[in-house]
C-alpha cells in the first residue's frame, strides 16, 4: 500500500527506508535481493509486484491492521514477534510449506528473524484445530511483519496420516 515500508537502504553509511510511492499497491511476489548486505546498482530492480485481485490490498500487508478478513471456516495463524519472515530455512531450500499442504501441531511453517535470531513459527495454539490445510500464504518472503500480522490462513482438516 503506498506510503509502507518495503526495505531499506543504505548509502555511505545512512540508512533510508525504501517507501512504496503514491498509486502504488500490491504483494511483492518476488524478490531479486535477499541478502540484506548485498550492494545493488543504480536502477537495479529489487522486488516485483503483483496487483491484488478480489481483495483489499491492506490485508495482504504482513502487519497489524484491523480488519484481515478471513474466508468463511477457515483461521489465522498470526505473527508472533516482529522481525523478518522467511519461507524457508535457507537460500534455495524447499519452503517449510506450500499451499495446500496439510499442518498439524508443531510443525514448523516459517522463521521469523529477530536480533539476528531466528524463530521457528510453528502451527498450533489456542482455537486453532489441531490439523489443517494451508489455503493462503500471506506474508512474502524475507520480508519485515509485525507481531500480530497474519501469516497464513488455515482450514481445520481431518488428521494426517
Amino acid at each position: 500500500m503506498a506510503g509502507d515500508t518495503v526495505g531499506r537502504l543504505t548509502v555511505l553509511n545512512r540508512t533510508e527506508e525504501l517507501l512504496l510511492p503514491a498509486g502504488v499497491d500490491g504483494l511483492v511476489t518476488d524478490i531479486a535481493v535477499h541478502d540484506r548486505a548485498l550492494p545493488v546498482e543504480y536502477g537495479q530492480q529489487l522486488f516485483t509486484l503483483a496487483p491484488v485481485a478480489a481483495m483489499d490490498a491492506r490485508s495482504k500487508v504482513a502487519g497489524p491492521r484491523g480488519g484481515d478478513s478471513l474466508p468463511e471456516g477457515c483461521f489465522a495463524v498470526t505473527c508472533p514477534i516482529d522481525g523478518v519472515f522467511y519461507h524457508r530455512p535457507s537460500p534455495g531450500a524447499p519452503a517449510y510449506v506450500e499451499i495446500g499442504g496439510a499442518v498439524e501441531a508443531g510443525r514448523t511453517l516459517g522463521l521469523i528473524e529477530a536480533m539476528k535470531s531466528f524463530n521457528a513459527v510453528a502451527y498450533g495454539g489456542p482455537g486453532l484445530p489441531a490439523h489443517a490445510i494451508i489455503e493462503e500464504i500471506r506474508a512474502a518472503d524475507a520480508v519485515e511483519v509485525r507481531q500480530g500480522a497474519v501469516l497464513f490462513v488455515v482450514r481445520g482438516a481431518r488428521p494426517i496420516g
